[in-house]
């Protein structure tokens, strides 16, 4: 994150989908980034869109470099600053802006609009670490609680919408799934592909106040 590759590829997302030359919020998971990287990709993002970021850093691996990672930038005219955040919420000293908006696996931000503030949250479940979902889902969900406003979560879950619902890691979050479509087709495209299956992992988790918008 933060190379050649990642320019280049926000670059052709800029010609393929013009709203992303101005975009208001960014959302990504698996920056597999860490350290000063973080700075210097934080940087990069300012230059490239004048927009702020917050962090939730890459863990490193054994012998596999860093993994995980995620980062949420917003727009710096539509971010909303609280004064006072909660105690379960401790500043985080690795955050470029100091914010107490992220914990394990996601990073938050408060984006104000002319007529709501919505809660968005980029989030990174990794694969089998079901002990690690339960806390990040945890802190997300007091987070929320804690703003009292509408909530979209945007995530890599690496699981299916079905099988995360059925996991009680959404409870006490009422909502709605929102998958993206496959091109000409009436269903849910598929996000993930091996040479033996396609899954849908990447999608995101609605506020039923939004939905019903």
């Amino acid at each position: 994150f933060g190379d050649a590759t990642t320019k280049k590829h926000l670059d052709e997302l800029d010609a393929t989908h013009p709203l992303l030359a101005q975009p208001d919020v960014l959302c990504f998971q698996e920056t597999h980034i860490m350290g000063a990287q973080v700075d210097k990709t934080s940087k990069w993002l300012y230059q490239r869109h004048a927009m702020t970021s917050r962090w939730a850093h890459g863990r490193q691996g054994e012998g596999k470099g860093v993994l995980g990672g995620v980062m949420i930038g917003c727009h710096g005219a539509l971010r909303h600053r609280f004064s006072a955040l909660p105690p379960e919420l401790p500043d985080d000293p690795a955050s470029p802006t100091h914010v107490p908006c992220c914990g394990l696996d996601w990073a938050a931000v408060v984006v104000r609009t002319k007529r709501v503030h919505i809660v968005i949250v980029s989030v990174y479940l990794r694969p089998g670490e079901t002990d690690d979902h339960a806390i990040s889902l945890q802190q997300i969900r007091r987070f929320i609680q804690f703003t009292n406003l509408p909530f979209i979560l945007a995530g890599d879950f690496n699981t299916t919408p079905g099988k995360l619902a059925s996991s009680g890691l959404l409870n006490g979050l009422k909502g709605a799934f929102l998958t993206p479509m496959g091109a000409g087709v009436r269903r849910p495209a598929t996000t993930c592909h091996t040479r033996t299956m396609a899954t849908l992992i990447d999608y995101c988790f609605i506020d039923h106040r939004i939905v019903a918008l």
